[in-house]
Formats: C-alpha cells, structure tokens, sequence
C-alpha cells in the first residue's frame, strides 16, 4: 500500500513497475504525479512527454520508467488517482446520512466537480481517465463507469428503485454533468456561474422526467 495517494491505490498500482512500500517512494511517486498535473495544464495531454514530468519533478527520467512504462500508464494512474479521490469524497457527504431525495446527490456532484476543476491540477484535462485513448486492448479506462456506479448506489439510497434503468440514467447524468463543467471552464469565466447553473437545471429536468 503506497500512503499519500489518497485512496484506491490498487487502482494506481495496476499502471505502476514497481510499487512503493517505503514513505520516500511513495513520495517520488506522488511528487511524478502532481508534476503530471501541473505540465497537463500547460500544454496538454497529447504534447506531455515523460522529459516533462521528470524535469518538473526535479527528478531523472530514469525515475519515471522505474515506475511507468510510459506516459500513458502516468496519466492513467492521474486518472486513477481523480477517481479514488472524488469517490471518497462523494462517500463521505452521505457517510452519516442518505441522501434524503436524489436531487441530493446530484447538488453533491454539481459541487465537487466545481471545485475539481476550480482547484485541482489536471483535473480539466484527464478528470477520470475517460479521455485518455490508451491504446491498450482490455484496458481502457473506465472511471466514468466507475462513478456512474456508485452514484446510482447513492440514488437507491435515496429511495429509486435499483436496476439497469436507474444505472443507465446515473451514467447519462454524469456525462452531462461534465460535459457542462467543462464548457463552464472553457467559456468565458462571467458565464461560468451561468453554465453551472443552467447543468444543474438540465440534471434536474432529464430526471424529474423519469422520477417526478
């Protein structure tokens, strides 16, 4: 178990060589992966190189291969790392209590997602690991599904009846929830309260359709 990364580092450990058991690797590792973010935020994940991350983690490139083999097994385990860290916190907000409707749930992820992508490094680029093309048969990231699953979980807490339907549904809300963040913060910033706004409205109205 590597401390440090937050949570789900099976997940992580899945893109790594080797995978760190002392304080001091797992810190090298952390510090590869922040510097990630950092870079991707300036020039995107199809120009980073692994020359990039090493340099901005004021580490040789030979410590990046010693735990990924390529860049596309770091971003992926940025990915991985988004995904561990907003599950736990979607968890934690009902952790003492269910959501008492399912519109709960949604103000929940509306407001997480703002604040990923308002503070988190990277976060606007790679977010789940959705985005990235990997190239690599059977393993294509599925973050998305990942989170799909668990807010649909926390709707049948809510009171919804569980199944395919309600799964669905909680996939499709997802990806209109981030694909309305992600035009908040790519359009102008005065709009931006505007855009959210209008995404949480068009949550609410596609499930009010199916859940008055």
């Amino acid at each position: 178990m590597v401390p440090g990364l937050e949570t789900g580092i099976s997940g992580v450990a899945r893109t790594l060589r080797n995978e760190p058991v002392q304080a001091r690797s797992a810190a090298r590792l952390k510090a590869l992966l922040d510097a990630t973010a950092e870079v991707l935020d300036e020039v995107g994940y199809e120009r980073l190189t692994t020359a990039m991350i090493a340099e901005r983690a004021g580490a040789s490139i030979g410590t990046v291969y010693r735990y990924f083999p390529d860049r596309l097994a770091v971003l992926q385990a940025l990915g991985r790392r988004n995904l561990a860290s907003f599950q736990s916190s979607l968890a934690e907000r009902f952790a003492e209590r269910a959501p008492q409707h399912w519109s709960a749930v949604f103000d929940a992820l509306l407001e997480l997602l703002e604040q990923r992508f308002a503070e988190v490094a990277g976060f606007r680029s790679i977010r789940f690991g959705d985005v990235i093309d990997l190239g690599l048969t059977g393993d294509r990231a599925q973050g998305g599904d990942a989170l799909g699953a668990q807010l649909a979980e926390l709707l049948a807490a809510s009171g919804l009846a569980d199944g395919p339907e309600l799964r669905f549904r909680s996939r499709f809300a997802l990806q209109i929830a981030e694909a309305g963040l992600t035009l908040a913060f790519s359009g102008p910033e005065e709009r931006r309260a505007e855009a959210i706004r209008t995404t949480g409205a068009t949550l609410t109205g596609y499930f009010t359709h199916f859940h008055p």
